[in-house]
C-alpha cells in the first residue's frame, strides 16, 4: 500500500503556528524599540540643529534669543513650529527651547533645550507639557550660561519612560 500524504496534520500546523508566535513575540518588541530609536534620532537631530543655531546667535550677539523664527536654522521633515518657541515632531515629541516654554530662564542648572516624549498629546503643547502626560524628557544644555555645558540627560517620568531612557543608553 502506498501512503500518499497530500495534507498537513493538525499537529504539524499547530507546531508551525507555535513557532511563528514565538518569533513574533521576540521580534515585535525589538521592532518597536527600533522604530522608537529612529523617531527619537530625528527629533534629536532637530534639537541639535536648534542648539547650534542658538550657539551661533550667542556668538554673534552675546545673548540667546527666545524667538526661534529669528534663528538661522531649518528643521527636518515631520516637525511643525508652534508659535515662536515650540516644535512638535512625529506626533510623539515636543521640543521646548531654553527650558521654560521658550522664555529664557537662567536657573540653577542654566539654559537647555527640552525634548518631551508624549505620545497621544503632541502636537497639543498645553496637554503635552503636563507632567502626567509625558513619559520622559531629554535635556540638551547650551554651552553658555549653563551649569553643564554640552551635557545631555534623559529622565524617565514613568516606568515606561525609564525603560525608554535605558533603550537610548541613559
Amino acid at each position: 500500500m502506498h501512503n500518499n500524504r497530500k495534507a498537513f496534520t493538525l499537529i504539524e500546523l499547530l507546531f508551525v503556528v507555535l513557532i511563528i508566535g514565538i518569533l513574533a513575540a521576540i521580534a515585535l518588541p525589538q521592532y518597536r524599540q527600533t522604530v522608537f530609536k529612529a523617531r527619537f534620532a530625528n527629533v534629536l537631530g532637530v534639537a541639535e540643529s536648534l542648539k547650534k543655531a542658538h550657539e551661533l546667535y550667542y556668538l554673534v550677539n552675546g545673548a540667546y534669543i527666545t524667538d526661534m523664527t529669528k534663528l538661522d536654522w531649518d528643521f527636518k521633515e515631520n516637525c511643525n513650529l508652534f508659535g515662536n518657541n515650540v516644535i512638535a515632531c512625529d506626533k510623539y515629541f515636543m521640543i521646548d527651547q531654553l527650558g521654560d516654554s521658550g522664555g529664557i530662564v537662567i536657573g540653577p542648572e542654566g539654559l537647555y533645550i527640552m525634548i518631551y516624549y508624549c505620545p497621544g498629546y503632541s502636537p497639543v503643547w498645553d496637554q503635552c507639557k503636563v507632567r502626567s502626560n509625558y513619559k520622559f524628557y531629554y535635556r540638551v544644555w547650551l554651552n553658555h550660561q549653563s551649569s553643564y555645558p554640552g551635557r545631555r540627560e534623559c529622565v524617565g517620568v514613568t516606568d515606561e519612560g525609564k525603560k525608554l531612557c535605558k533603550i537610548l543608553g541613559f
